[in-house]
């Protein structure tokens, strides 16, 4: 089993992660929350490790920033930027994202793979 140590470790590092890349998208913590639909307070602790972020929010913060889901979770080197695509269609509201997942869905069915991935 894992030391709980290591466990807050890692969540130590992915807040920085988090907001490094959030600030060089230039995005405050309000807005991100905002984006999230949280309060800016849980953005705050996602940054300082103190609170366990969901996957999916993950993803989303990774588009919006602009990285790797990967680089957020401590990959070296640079941050990764995704492709512009991937990025803006994360910036979509919810109900536009779920849009474009069917129309890639329905490329994919007839044999067309999209440009970019999931």
């Amino acid at each position: 089993m894992a030391d709980p140590k290591d466990i807050d470790e890692s969540y130590i590092a992915l807040g920085r992660r988090l907001q490094e890349a959030r600030e060089r998208a230039g995005k405050t913590q309000e807005q991100t929350a905002e984006y999230l639909g949280k309060h800016w307070t849980m953005i705050y602790r996602y940054e300082a490790g103190r609170s366990r972020i969901r996957l999916g929010d993950l993803g989303v913060l990774a588009g919006l920033f602009g990285v790797t889901v990967s680089w957020l979770l401590g990959e070296q080197g640079a941050p990764k930027p995704t492709d512009p695509l991937s990025s803006r269609v994360a910036q979509l509201p919810e109900e536009y994202r779920a849009v474009v997942e069917t129309v890639m869905d329905a490329l994919e069915r007839n044999g067309r793979k999209p440009v970019w991935g999931r």
